[in-house]
């Protein structure tokens, strides 16, 4: 009788010790855990400016684009006169 109790206090300490140590890795791996989204969360906000800068250089070049395109039929008129052809062809 003395020997089975022995047996299981050994069996219910080494358990304990287990339990413990794998409640003690499962925080490890809940910090971790919690620096992996803290990272990702920071890179999901640079993505974010990243985005935002494309698209506001985008809307430069296209305005960019446009006044150019404006400016190069102000110059044709000018150079093509009031009747649609050059200046000084009959």
């Amino acid at each position: 009788m003395v020997i089975a109790i022995t047996i299981l206090s050994v069996l219910v300490a080494g358990m304990s010790l287990y339990l413990i140590s794998a409640i003690l890795h499962i925080g490890k791996i809940q910090k971790e855990l919690e620096s992996i989204a803290r990272e990702q969360e920071m890179q999901n906000h640079d993505l974010r400016a990243l985005i935002k800068a494309a698209r506001d250089s985008a809307e430069a070049i296209s305005s960019i684009n446009e006044y150019l395109v404006e400016q190069s039929k102000k110059e044709m008129q000018k150079k093509l006169g009031a009747f649609g052809g050059p200046i000084g062809e009959a």
